[in-house]
């Protein structure tokens, strides 16, 4: 027992095989695993969809959840264009209706014990519906949003069991209600990222960090374009700070 607790503890899925071909019936796995690691390098499809819900379902004693996949896990959308005959409407359709049945079985998942989520996939509405839906995380580290998240207009709450938050700029703008966050990492930011946090959240920030610059804006960057930081006024909007980081890029 104590050697399969060891074997299981930390489930790594490696390949888009592995997912594919989990066996939700072993024992071990369900009720002992409390890390979960996705990492394939294929862009996804319905069938990974399917099998990463399954192997969601089953692992319920799952702590931790780190997706690393390249391709973004969403709805298709898909422009359609009423004058085109039926019989191609429903050819274009019926897969996106397919993936949205998925995507909602995945973003329903029970992992009650669910307290750390990890992901370098695309930022998506499903991704941030998946989070919202699991009341029990507590750190949240999320990659930069999907031009699908960008052209839309949604709003997203964390739950108030999160402390830790690292995301992007651009996801930051879409989470509307951060109540317990008292520690934020942007992992690569904008020219006047302070003026963007919420100041509900900037209230009760304790720690605050910053990665690079994005690139978009590095390479337009100049010297006398940079902001001159008021002390007294930072102070002022982030009264309960007490550490501050910021990565500096090297030219």
């Amino acid at each position: 027992m104590a050697k399969d607790f060891l074997k299981y503890y930390t489930l790594v899925l490696d390949s888009l095989d592995a997912v594919m071909s989990f066996d939700d019936s072993d024992y071990f796995k369900s009720t002992l695993a409390r890390k979960l690691v996705v990492r394939v390098e294929e862009e996804v499809n319905n069938s990974f969809i399917a099998s990463l819900s399954k192997a969601l379902y089953s692992l319920s004693s799952i702590h931790t959840v780190q997706l690393y996949i390249p391709g973004a896990i969403h709805d298709f959308e898909q422009a359609v264009d009423p004058i085109q005959p039926l019989s191609i409407l429903w050819q274009r359709l019926a897969p996106t209706r397919a993936r949205s049945r998925l995507v909602s079985r995945l973003v329903q998942a029970p992992l009650p014990l669910l307290r750390r989520f990890s992901s370098t996939t695309p930022t998506t509405h499903t991704i941030l519906s998946f989070v919202q839906n699991h009341c029990t995380i507590e750190d949240l580290a999320l990659a930069a949003a999907h031009p699908s998240l960008l052209r839309s207009s949604a709003e997203f709450s964390l739950p108030s069991s999160c402390r830790t938050l690292a995301c992007a700029t651009n996801v930051l703008s879409y989470l509307t209600t951060l109540p317990s966050v008292t520690h934020l990492f942007i992992i690569e930011h904008v020219l006047y990222t302070f003026e963007l946090i919420p100041r509900p959240l900037a209230q009760q920030l304790v720690s605050l960090r910053f990665g690079p610059l994005s690139s978009d804006y590095y390479h337009n960057w100049e010297p006398h374009g940079s902001i001159e930081l008021n002390t007294v006024d930072f102070l002022y909007d982030f009264p309960r700070l007490q550490y501050v980081e910021q990565h500096i890029r090297q030219v």
